[in-house]
């Protein structure tokens, strides 16, 4: 990644994407389109046109410092995307390959943007959530496996009892949380009230980790947005100032003097804003941290079954506990069986050909 803080022109920028001249402007018109990521590729070349003193190259496109990298990472996962290779079909990708691709946009959120986009980034929604599906969804294709083992073995009787409850679960999955999703973004719109509106890095509902990216790209580049964030950011602070006022009212001139050279001998502005930085790294870890213990305190399949064989060891024995302790005991045999497998990943890998398919 580029280290120096300065703006890069074309030729810059392509050598660190490692892009030909012909990749770069066959993926920009592709991305920059409004079925993809619907961002004005004017903004590029606007951005070259209005240096006077920027060395000028093809079409004038620039990568502004305030957001080049942001854009480094959007470039890289839209030619990370399975489904942009080419000649690549939804037949030819597989359920790893979706798995690698959200483990790398997650890493290039890590390591390539600046430590304020990445901390913003990071704890957000979609970056949380991006991280438990890409552990939840092994984990959903393992119990997918087992319960198609387990339907074929079924006696038709109770294939059709699993069937007819499996449905009516189905009816009330989508419902739920179909309306639930407008429900949880209205009070997040509500609680963030007027003037915070439109000033979040994204919004409520991201279909993807590289959608939000590219809105806060779209937002980085637009001068009104950076502006009235600006504002947003000075209202703020000039309301902190105003309360530290109000309680400095309170303090004789002697108590004000001695809280300052406090202050300045025991803390110091270098040290407080090292300080915040720690606070905001320790919320991000811990954000993190979370998510990935929500996604482990869904018990795999087999932890489930042994639950319950535990469950009926502990109880008074009979022939229907032991003949259920059997039951169990082979569904955890099944589980060690591949024969549904690739049925299993193809319908995740469908699902997620819908989702995070940019052709």
């Amino acid at each position: 990644m580029d280290t120096n803080n300065r703006d890069m022109n074309f030729k810059d920028f392509i050598k660190l994407l490692g892009w030909s001249k012909n990749k770069f402007y066959a993926n920009i018109e592709k991305m920059c389109s409004k079925e993809v990521y619907d961002i004005d590729i004017n903004e590029f070349r606007n951005a070259g046109k209005a240096k006077l003193d920027y060395e000028k190259d093809d079409r004038n496109f620039c990568f502004k410092k305030e957001w080049k990298d942001i854009a480094y990472v959007l470039f890289t996962m839209f030619s990370e995307n399975p489904f942009y290779r080419k000649n690549s079909t939804v037949q030819s990708v597989n359920l790893d390959d979706i798995i690698k691709y959200n483990k790398k946009c997650l890493k290039l959120v890590a390591d390539k943007l600046p430590d304020n986009f990445r901390r913003e980034t990071q704890i957000h929604p979609v970056y949380i959530s991006t991280i438990m599906e890409t552990e939840i969804i092994e984990n959903i294709s393992k119990k997918i496996q087992l319960m198609f083992d387990c339907v074929s073995r079924l006696p038709i009787e109770k294939r059709v009892e699993l069937w007819m409850n499996l449905d009516n679960e189905i009816n009330e999955k989508i419902i739920y949380y179909y309306i639930s999703s407008y429900i949880d973004k209205k009070d997040v719109d509500d609680s963030k009230g007027e003037l915070f509106q439109k000033q979040l890095f994204g919004e409520y509902q991201n279909v993807s980790l590289d959608k939000y990216m590219a809105q806060v790209l779209k937002n980085e580049i637009s001068s009104e947005f950076v502006k009235n964030r600006d504002k947003v950011i000075k209202e703020r602070d000039d309301l902190y100032k105003m309360l530290d006022q109000i309680a400095m009212l309170l303090d004789s001139p002697e108590e004000i003097k001695a809280v300052n050279e406090r202050w300045e001998k025991e803390i110091g502005e270098e040290k407080h804003k090292k300080m915040q930085e720690e606070l905001l790294e320790n919320e991000v870890k811990q954000r993190l941290d979370d998510a990935h213990k929500m996604v482990s305190i869904n018990t795999s399949i087999d932890g489930t079954i042994n639950k319950y064989i535990k469950m009926l060891k502990n109880d008074k024995q009979d022939e229907t506990k032991k003949e259920f302790i059997k039951r169990l005991e082979e569904l955890k045999e099944m589980n060690k069986n591949n024969k549904f497998k690739n049925i299993s990943d193809r319908i995740l890998c469908e699902l997620s050909y819908g989702i995070i398919n940019r052709q």
